[in-house]
């Protein structure tokens, strides 16, 4: 006999082959829930920004996949204004833009959905649900149905970052280095 359990993640499964858009979804619950299983996982060797780094090396792919599919999925849709500025090098303020996405926005950024929303809505909705509607909300302030698809599974792994290492300061580190990386593949391709 099939136990309950087990049938959510057969017909989850099944989701992959019938629903477009499902896959997303289904690695997002899946990351999440690791997450909430394995939430008091600390290893007292390791320094939380040690942690948040081997975190992000795991979730990377996962991110890095997601950017591809909608890249070749969405490609009808504009990119956002600043991604569109650095690829042209139409902007004059170049060096103050790069700041901007190194350093400014992922602090502010991740202040703000992390640090201070995050922990708020994981006292009401719980941890799954606040990691999924903190970064679902994360992908849509960015206003870019083109980047939606990666920005909801950045969020939902910085989300994990920041929850597991309990300091929203280690996930704006990796979401630099995020930025850093797209910024690097803008400018380079």
């Amino acid at each position: 006999m099939i136990r309950q359990n087990e049938a959510f993640w057969v017909f989850s499964i099944g989701l992959l082959f019938f629903v477009p858009g499902a896959e997303v979804i289904f690695l997002a619950w899946a990351t999440i829930s690791i997450a909430v299983k394995f939430q008091s996982w600390k290893e007292p060797s390791f320094s939380p920004l040690l942690q948040a780094l081997m975190l992000f090396a795991i979730l990377l792919p996962i991110i890095l996949v997601t950017g591809a599919l909608s890249h070749n999925l969405l490609s009808n849709f504009q990119e956002q204004d600043i991604i569109v500025k650095l690829k042209n090098n139409t902007s004059n303020d170049l060096a103050f833009r790069v700041f901007m996405v190194l350093a400014l926005a992922p602090l502010l950024e991740e202040f703000y959905f992390r640090g201070t929303l995050l922990p708020r809505l994981e006292a009401t909705v719980g941890l799954f649900w606040a990691i999924f509607i903190s970064s679902a909300f994360f992908a849509l302030v960015h206003q870019n149905i083109y980047a939606l698809p990666t920005l909801f599974s950045l969020g939902i792994t910085l989300g994990v970052i920041s929850s597991i290492t309990r300091n929203w300061l280690v996930a704006a580190v990796c979401h630099s280095l995020f930025n850093g990386i797209m910024l690097i593949s803008i400018l380079a391709f």
